[in-house]
């Protein structure tokens, strides 16, 4: 029998319910079956970049495939977002953020409901890679990171901003629903919403400081794939990755600390 890797999400929950998930996780659990190692919530231990099977312990949500990225710090994060240069739309609409879109070897959003699956039961970090058009490179890394259930509006939430090259600019979406152009969730009463106007799903509050999923265009400075403390400004950003890794058992903040 071939030799193969799964990834197990702990704890699947069901489509429409949003839980209190404070249950215990253990960091690391692995199993033999016919000879194959069984991965739970996390990449397995080849390091080597490439697509891997993933199965939710939620057994009615359907296996899928993630991309394990090898290549920061030799530890395996499972990459949720990548953009490399503007060849997939990010211009979806709600089903196509829950579901995801794009190719797992190139350009691609895994989905929002993937993300909750993998993510709940479990406490992550975020990882975020940024690339602009002459060659900097800078990561900001968060602990404790969540994305609610779509009842919720796929809320996201982290608990502290760890370490960086570059400013936190995600503080302004935390604790914020995800919105797309045909499904308005931010908090910005004015029309166009923020997600029509940035043409682009994303954690937006009135509007925002961070966007990876606003147009990519080299040349614009407004309304673009970016992250405001790179410039102190919405220049495009050439690359992006979001990616999240299995750490342990969930920490919890109260919503009040996370504002």
């Amino acid at each position: 029998m071939k030799s193969f890797c799964l990834i197990f999400a702990i704890f699947g929950c069901a489509l429409a319910v949003c839980t209190d998930e404070r249950e215990p996780i253990v960091n690391t659990i692995r199993s033999l079956v016919d000879g194959d190692i069984i991965q739970f919530s996390a990449c397995p231990d080849v390091n080597t970049n490439g697509v891997y099977p993933l199965q939710a312990v939620n057994v009615t949500f359907p296996p899928f495939s993630v991309f394990c990225d090898y290549s920061v710090d030799g530890k395996g994060w499972i990459v949720i977002h990548r953009r490399l240069d503007g060849s997939v739309s990010f211009n979806r609409n709600w089903t196509d953020y829950r579901d995801g879109f794009g190719s797992l070897q190139g350009e691609f959003w895994l989905g929002l409901e993937k993300m909750h699956q993998i993510i709940r039961g479990g406490r992550y970090q975020l990882l975020v890679v940024l690339q602009d058009f002459y060659g900097a490179v800078v990561t900001a890394q968060y602990d404790n990171f969540t994305i609610g259930c779509e009842m919720d509006r796929y809320r996201l939430e982290y608990g502290e901003f760890l370490n960086g090259t570059v400013s936190d600019s995600l503080l302004n979406s935390n604790g914020m629903q995800f919105s797309t152009p045909d499904s308005d969730n931010d908090l910005d009463s004015t029309e166009p919403s923020c997600a029509e106007y940035y043409t682009s799903g994303w954690w937006f509050n009135a509007c925002h400081e961070a966007n990876l999923n606003g147009v990519y265009d080299k040349y614009r400075r407004s309304n673009t794939m970016s992250w405001y403390n790179f410039y102190y400004n919405h220049q495009c950003l050439k690359a992006a990755r979001m990616m999240i890794r299995f750490v342990g058992e969930k920490k919890y903040y109260g919503r009040s600390m996370q504002h």
